[in-house]
């Protein structure tokens, strides 16, 4: 289009024709004008039915300032690397597309100028905006023609490391389970961070150690000294904690010392200090038992006082280990042992037991026994009694003598057994007995003479 100077009066505007407009260079960088040449009148304008002819141009070419934009080019898909968390927004791309929409047979090059994720916090499938650079490739390419918009991809970002130290644990006493008791009071996490594997976090970044719900755990229940303790729980808060998972490195180590049980043993009296089979052994633990052998009393009687088991070993039982458990200080306190007085059941042997009626249903009786109960070593018993008595004073109705009031008076036999080592299984036993009439003698008698008569009948007088 143009505007013009020159036109007489009447006369308001002209048409040009032209045979070419160029600009001065084809390059985006250098193209500052177009020059319009061949210029011809090709008719004017006006109330003077003026014609081309009434006027002639002062140049037959002009040129005019002007521009050219770089032409816009497509890329494939670029590919960013994922990443632990930094603090920075910056991706690492790690590939890019191919180029395309070129101006003919030229060709530039494309690099990526530089990755950056939306933001800078932890996330998967997170926006990475990749920017560009382009350079002079081939058949006359040159960068500064064409253009390359800034493309997306994604990549993800996942939590820095960071670790605890400081963390102690103190020596438990077995109790079944692999709980440990743990100490958080030095636990701290350290800033400074430099690297995303040198376990610490950032300084500028906001993150503090809740130690509410850490706790310890043994590898096993079992008693051990120096045992590992890894301690798991601790969790962050903060602005920035969800940048960051946390772990314990404290390398903590506690004792776990053996449970003490609780013994007791009782018996019936046997007359040794054996106790195989007597004794009970409380662990304490749910589901764990033992057992034991050499269990032995440090005494065999009944009536000795403050008994005690004076040895025994621990063994392995149902759900229960020996070695996680301890024997108390052997004494009577911690230890009892109680005997009871084993049955002793006498029977009187003694055979025709008798007496002449005398009105009264005393017995002269010296009983002998025969004994069951008697322990293995014992042999034979000696017993008293305060009374022995017929059922009935009367000849015809005596039937048995009972001996009562009976107690131990000693024992015999190998094992020292003592009278208080037994019981009785009665206070009176009872032994089949008679009792014969009793003789009488009386004065002469008179009888009176008598004719024969054939029969021996006399008559008394």
């Amino acid at each position: 289009t143009y505007s013009f100077s020159g036109l007489v009066s009447g006369d308001t505007g002209a048409t040009l024709a032209n045979t070419s407009a160029t600009y001065n260079s084809a390059n985006v960088a250098s193209a500052t004008t177009v020059t319009v040449s061949g210029l011809s009148i090709s008719t004017i304008t006006g109330t003077n039915s003026s014609v081309a002819s009434d006027y002639v141009l002062d140049a037959t070419s002009k040129t005019v300032s002007a521009t050219i934009t770089a032409k816009a080019l497509t890329i494939g898909a670029a590919t960013a690397a994922n990443k632990t968390y930094d603090t920075t927004t910056t991706a690492t791309i790690s590939s890019i597309g191919t180029l395309s929409g070129f101006v003919g047979s030229e060709t530039v090059t494309a690099a990526a100028s530089s990755g950056t994720f939306a933001n800078k916090n932890v996330g998967s499938g997170k926006t990475v905006t990749v920017a560009y650079t382009l350079s002079n490739g081939t058949n006359g390419g040159v960068a500064s023609n064409y253009s390359l918009a800034d493309t997306t991809t994604t990549a993800n970002i996942t939590a820095k490391a960071i670790t605890v130290t400081g963390t102690t644990a103190t020596g438990t006493t077995y109790d079944g389970t692999t709980t440990a008791t743990i100490v958080t009071t030095n636990s701290v996490i350290t800033n400074g961070a430099s690297t995303s594997s040198d376990n610490k976090y950032y300084s500028a970044d906001t993150v503090s150690l809740v130690k509410t719900g850490a706790a310890g755990t043994y590898a096993d229940k079992n008693v051990g000294t120096n045992k590992a303790v890894t301690v798991t729980g601790f969790t962050l808060s903060g602005t920035d904690a969800g940048n960051y998972t946390v772990t314990d490195a404290s390398s903590a180590t506690a004792t776990i010392t053996a449970k003490t049980v609780t013994l007791s043993a009782s018996k019936t009296y046997d007359g040794t200090t054996s106790l195989t089979g007597y004794v009970t052994v409380t662990t304490g633990i749910s589901g764990e038992a033992l057992t034991y052998t050499g269990a032995t009393a440090s005494n065999a009687h009944v009536a000795t006082a403050s008994k005690y088991i004076s040895a025994i070993t621990l063994a392995n039982g149902t759900g229960g280990v020996a070695t996680n458990y301890a024997l108390p200080t052997l004494n009577a306190a911690n230890a009892p042992v109680t005997i009871t007085a084993a049955t002793l059941t006498p029977t009187i042997t003694n055979s025709s037991v008798t007496k002449v009626y005398d009105g009264s249903t005393s017995s002269s009786i010296t009983p002998t026994y025969s004994f069951s109960g008697l322990v293995s070593g014992d042999t034979d018993a000696t017993l008293a009694n305060t009374s022995a008595t017929y059922n009935s004073a009367n000849v015809t109705s005596a039937t048995t003598v009972t001996v009562s009031g009976l107690s131990i008076s000693s024992i015999t036999g190998t094992n020292s057994s003592v009278a208080s080592d037994y019981v009785l299984d009665a206070t009176s036993k009872t032994v089949s007995a008679t009792i014969t009439a009793k003789a009488l003698t009386i004065g002469a008698a008179t009888a009176a003479n008598k004719t024969y008569d054939t029969t021996t009948t006399a008559t008394i007088s």
